[in-house]
C-alpha cells in the first residue's frame, strides 16, 4: 500500500516511468528538437516549402526528391522507433529501472516512431499558411500535411500488427546486444551501416547532397543521430559511465584550442579616398 500525499505519489510515480524509459531518451530528444524547427523556426518551415513549391513548379521532374523526402522520412521514423525499443529490451547492470509501467513499455518506443512523421505532418500545415488557397504550393503542402498523418496512422497500425505476428516479447533477460534474436541483430546492423555509409558519402563527396534536398538530408541527419545516440546510451548502460556527458565535456574543453577557421590577415595599406563632398562634385 502506497503511502504519502497524492503529490508525492504523482511524483513517485513520474520518477519511476522516468527510470523505466531513460534509455530511450535519445529518439525523445531528437523529436523534440525537431518539434519547433518544423513549426517555429523560419528556415525550418522553410525547408517544407521547398518541397510544395517543387512540386508546384514541375511535378514531373520532383517527384523522385518527394519519394526520396519521404523515405528518409521513414528511416528516421523506423529509427527512432527501433532504436527505443531494442535499449528498453535490455536490462543494464546495476540499473535500478523497473517495469513499472507495460503499457508505456510497449507503446512509447511506437509513440516516438510516429512523432517524426507527425512533426513533419503539422510542418506542412503550418507551411502552407502564408500561400493563397489558390496557388498550388498551398494544396500540394496541405496534400503532403494529410498524407503524413495518414503515414503515422499506417506505421502505427503495422507495428501493432507486428507484434501480434511474431508473439510478445521473450521474457528471457538480456543484458548485451550479443544476447539479442537474429532478426533485431540484422535490424540494428542496417541501421548502423545506413547511418556510416552517409557519413562516408557526404565526407568524400559533400556536393551529392545537393541531389538529397534539404529536407531529405535533415531527417537523415536524425536518423543518423538517433542510431549513434542509442549506441552511445547503451555504452553508459553496460559500462556504467556517463558516455554522453564525458564527450560534451571533452566537447567543450577541446574547443578552446580546436581553431580549424584561421583567418588570413593582411597588412593594413593606406588609401587616399576623397570625402563626401569632393566625390559627389566629381
Amino acid at each position: 500500500m502506497n503511502s504519502g500525499t497524492w503529490l508525492q505519489r504523482l511524483w513517485w510515480k513520474t520518477r519511476d516511468l522516468y527510470q523505466e524509459l531513460k534509455p530511450c531518451r535519445f529518439s525523445f530528444f531528437v523529436a523534440l528538437i525537431a518539434l519547433p524547427v518544423f513549426l517555429c523556426v523560419p528556415q525550418g518551415t522553410e525547408v517544407l516549402r521547398t518541397v510544395g513549391e517543387g512540386m508546384a513548379v514541375s511535378s514531373y521532374w520532383y517527384w523522385p526528391r518527394v519519394i526520396l523526402f519521404f523515405a528518409a522520412l521513414m528511416l528516421w521514423a523506423i529509427s527512432s522507433w527501433y532504436a527505443a525499443r531494442v535499449l528498453l529490451y535490455i536490462k543494464f547492470t546495476g540499473s535500478t529501472r523497473a517495469a513499472s509501467s507495460p503499457w508505456a513499455e510497449t507503446h512509447v518506443p511506437r509513440l516516438l516512431g510516429v512523432a517524426p512523421i507527425i512533426i513533419v505532418g503539422c510542418g506542412s500545415f503550418v507551411a502552407a499558411r502564408p500561400y493563397d488557397p489558390k496557388t498550388p504550393t498551398f494544396w500540394w503542402l496541405l496534400v503532403f500535411g494529410v498524407f503524413c498523418f495518414v503515414l503515422a496512422g499506417i506505421f502505427y497500425f503495422l507495428l501493432i500488427l507486428r507484434r501480434k505476428i511474431i508473439g510478445p516479447v521473450p521474457d528471457r533477460e538480456i543484458k548485451r546486444l550479443t544476447q539479442l534474436g537474429p532478426a533485431s541483430k540484422i535490424g540494428l546492423a542496417v541501421m548502423a551501416a545506413i547511418a556510416l555509409l552517409l557519413l562516408v558519402l557526404f565526407t568524400i563527396a559533400p556536393t551529392a547532397a545537393q541531389n538529397f534536398g534539404m529536407g531529405s538530408i535533415l531527417f537523415l541527419a536524425a536518423a543518423s543521430w538517433v542510431t549513434f545516440g542509442g549506441f552511445l546510451v547503451y555504452l553508459s548502460g553496460i559500462w556504467q559511465f556517463p558516455v554522453i556527458a564525458f564527450l560534451v565535456v571533452l566537447a567543450l574543453l577541446f574547443s578552446f584550442w580546436n581553431d580549424n577557421h584561421i583567418v588570413r590577415l593582411a597588412p593594413p595599406q593606406k588609401v587616399d579616398r576623397l570625402d563626401v563632398l569632393k566625390a559627389f562634385d566629381n
